[in-house]
């Protein structure tokens, strides 16, 4: 029987690879379906033979310390005639992007917690029991706050801001 899909390994932090696999399962098979599928294919070259292998990126500060196998369709080779490998440059953007899913997710489920009345604490702790993530081994308690916080404090920046003068003037001609 004909393999369905290649392996691509990178790296990045346990607790994503936690979270990544509770959303999508174990094994991590990403498609053209799905937006890190996209990303992925995108992101996909043919590397020279003096390519440097992944151990552990040092173009940041944050390490990378777990490994993450991702499966892909060989319909991603063949149809869009790409690579097969991530450029170092490109696992940064990918770790990016699954860090800014994961603070996205943690922010909107604080929010619903805490319209339920749940404290944050308590809702930063339940969503690491969801996603499997140990806290104080994956990631620290004070590191998930600060980002919880920080996404929280993006948001209502980049909130559109609608002026009273203008809401009132709206609702004053539906009435």
């Amino acid at each position: 029987m004909a393999r369905k899909h290649f392996e691509l390994t990178i790296p990045t932090k346990p607790y994503l690879k936690k979270y990544l696999h509770s959303l999508y399962g174990d094994p991590l098979i990403f498609t053209i379906e799905n937006h890190f599928g996209i990303c992925i294919a995108a992101f996909l070259h043919r590397p020279l033979l003096f390519h440097h292998r992944k151990e552990l990126l040092k173009m940041r500060t944050d390490k990378f310390e777990a490994t993450l196998t991702i499966r892909l369709p060989f319909t991603i080779l063949t149809e869009r005639r790409g690579g097969y490998d991530i450029s170092d440059r490109y696992i940064i953007t990918l770790n990016k992007l699954f860090e800014n899913r994961f603070e996205e997710d943690l922010w909107r489920f604080c929010i619903a917690m805490n319209l339920r009345k749940i404290e944050t604490k308590d809702a930063i702790e339940l969503f690491c029991s969801i996603y499997n993530i140990s806290i104080d081994e994956d990631i620290t308690f004070d590191a998930l706050k600060k980002k919880e916080w920080r996404f929280r404090k993006k948001m209502e920046i980049s909130a559109p801001h609608v002026s009273r003068v203008f809401l009132e003037h709206y609702f004053s001609k539906k009435a």
